[in-house]
Parts: C-alpha cells; sequence; structure tokens
C-alpha cells in the first residue's frame, strides 16, 4: 500500500480505515528529532566515515555506545507536577528498579513512552483519562527519566513493560508513543503480555528503519553497523533476532484490536509509516491528523477524544 501523488496533495487507499484521507507530501525535515542536523554534524560525520575506515572497532564501540544512551529530556512544569501527585512504586525487571507511577482509579490504561522521553511525556492525556473512569499507570524506561539501570537496548525496554505489565494486572488500553509502540509490541510478542485493546501514535513500520537512520546520521559504515548487530546478539548469547523487528509482523501475530494515530506533517516519523502497518489486518485502523508533528499530537484535545471513544468501543 503506497501513497499516491497528484498536484502536491497524497491519497492511499485499499483498507477501509484508509479511505478518504487526503493529505500533504512532507519533505524528509532534519530539523526535528534525535536525528536532526546540528550544526557541526557534517564534520562529526566526517570524522566517523574516517574511524569506520581505519579502525571499525573503534567505530563500533562508539556506534553501539552512542545509541546505548539515549538523549535525556527536559521535564516541563506541568510534567513535574504530574509526576509529584502521582502514586510512585518501583518494580524489578532483572536488575532494574523501573520507576512506575498512578493516577486515579478504575480499568487500567499503560502508558509507553518514547526513546528519550519519560513516564509524563503524555501528562496532558492523564487527568481527562483518570475522570473518564480509568487507571493511569506509566514509567521509566531502563536508563529513562528517574529509572537508573546499565543497559538500554531493544531486550531491556520490552523486559521492563512486562514487569510492569505483571505489577498492573489486566490493562484495559495500552497507549503508546514512537519508539515505545515498537517496545511495546515487542513485549506482547516475546514476553506474551496481555491488552485488551491499543492505542499506537506516531510510529515507525520496522525497528531496522531507525537503525538505518542512525547511521546514515551518524555516518556509520554498513559493516560497522553489521559489527554492532553482532555486539548486541553477543550479549544475549545469540538469543536476539535482527530479523524479527517487523512491527507489521508483530501486528498481525498479536490480533489486538488496534488504533493508529499520525500526524501527516510528522517530519520524524513519515505518516508512510502508519498507512504500512494498515497492512497488518483488519483489527488495525488509522486516524490522521494534521499540523501536529510528532510531539504536539501528544496535547491534541480531538487526539484524547478519540482515544477515549477508542476505550469504550469494545469489538
Amino acid at each position: 500500500m503506497q501513497l499516491n501523488t497528484s498536484n502536491g496533495t497524497v491519497t492511499f487507499a485499499g483498507h477501509p480505515a484508509a479511505n478518504g484521507i487526503v493529505v500533504h507530501e512532507v519533505p524528509v525535515v532534519r530539523d526535528v528529532g534525535r536525528f536532526r542536523e546540528k550544526q557541526g554534524m557534517k564534520y562529526v560525520r566526517a570524522a566517523v566515515k574516517a574511524l569506520c575506515a581505519v579502525a571499525p572497532w573503534l567505530a563500533t564501540e562508539l556506534g553501539f555506545r552512542i545509541i546505548s544512551t539515549p538523549p535525556r529530556s527536559v521535564e516541563r512544569d506541568w510534567q513535574v507536577e504530574a509526576r509529584l501527585r502521582a502514586k510512585r512504586s518501583t518494580v524489578l525487571s532483572g536488575t532494574t528498579n523501573i520507576c512506575v507511577y498512578e493516577w486515579g482509579a478504575g480499568p487500567t490504561i499503560l502508558m509507553v513512552h518514547g526513546l528519550g522521553a519519560r513516564s509524563t511525556f503524555m501528562a496532558k492525556m492523564i487527568d481527562p483519562l483518570v475522570e473518564a473512569g480509568y487507571r493511569v499507570v506509566s514509567f521509566d524506561a531502563p536508563r529513562h527519566g528517574e529509572t537508573r539501570s546499565k543497559y538500554f537496548d531493544l531486550v531491556q525496554f520490552p523486559a521492563a513493560i512486562n514487569s510492569v505489565a505483571n505489577y498492573v494486572g489486566d490493562i484495559e488500553l495500552l497507549v503508546a508513543h514512537s519508539f515505545g509502540s515498537a517496545m511495546a509490541l515487542t513485549a506482547q510478542r516475546d514476553w506474551g503480555i496481555k491488552v485488551r485493546q491499543q492505542v499506537l501514535i506516531s510510529t515507525f513500520d520496522n525497528c531496522n528503519w531507525f537503525l538505518d537512520e542512525f547511521a546514515k546520521y551518524l555516518g556509520l559504515s554498513k559493516p560497522v553497523m553489521r559489527a554492532m548487530q553482532k555486539k548486541m546478539s553477543d550479549r544475549y548469547s545469540g538469543g536476539f533476532d535482527w530479523n524479527r523487528l517487523s512491527l507489521v509482523d508483530m501486528l498481525a501475530i498479536s490480533k489486538v484490536r488496534t488504533l493508529l494515530v499520525h500526524d501527516t506533517m510528522d517530519a520524524e516519523i513519515p505518516f508512510q509509516h502508519s498507512v504500512n502497518l494498515l497492512a497488518a489486518g483488519a483489527h488495525v485502523s488509522l486516524h490522521a491528523t494534521h499540523d501536529f508533528g510528532h510531539h504536539k499530537i501528544l496535547g491534541s484535545v480531538d487526539v484524547l477524544a478519540k482515544i477515549i471513544d477508542f476505550a469504550k468501543l469494545r469489538a
């Protein structure tokens, strides 16, 4: 399923949830997100490319260190306020104490933040969801927010979600953003966590897309990227499979009633990714927004209303 371009707009069809949506072409803009084109980045890339050629082992260590260290987000005043009035607890995941926060009472909504974010990143949704009669639970993933951890990777994050899921009990709705959506689906596939329904916001269709973008951004060669992947696999004695990172496949397997929410002007993760995810099956639907981008979408009143309506209309 692909976008069809005509006169500067884009339409797509082929899925009941997609028909009738018209979006504008969005060029890849690298002035936002983790891969934004910071001043001097071209010189960094040149240096890394040279390092890949003369000392690939060192480039491998450097790349692995960078990708394993999530960026730290600034906690806004409204996020601090939400965190301070939450019920706080810790849940053990391996050797890591995961910081967990709860608000309200009722059926449980589990929130999963994205890369470099924290438990309160979707805080603007919390009060309306509590007022709608839900218990909202969020947490800081390994090496995010208040959770201190030796490792952050594609195994530790889903493992943490599993530990939190076991702690909270029945999950009526899972709400995940961006990278967190991929980790939530991985937790369902690899750890068997159960959710009745889910909303995945601004997500990509394959974890390898993120890795490819990281490699291009930093200037890593393909041999160095393969060495990094081997290093990750070796950490888990070969038990991590890089060929099982398709979110389309994960969604197809899960069969969980799923609402995708994505902005047509998202300059970090193109809207096309959510269109691709519709191929997972009829249990997946798509709600498109416009002009919110990758982050402001989380504060949209209309998006929140859509999520609440979706939660109440169980299949």
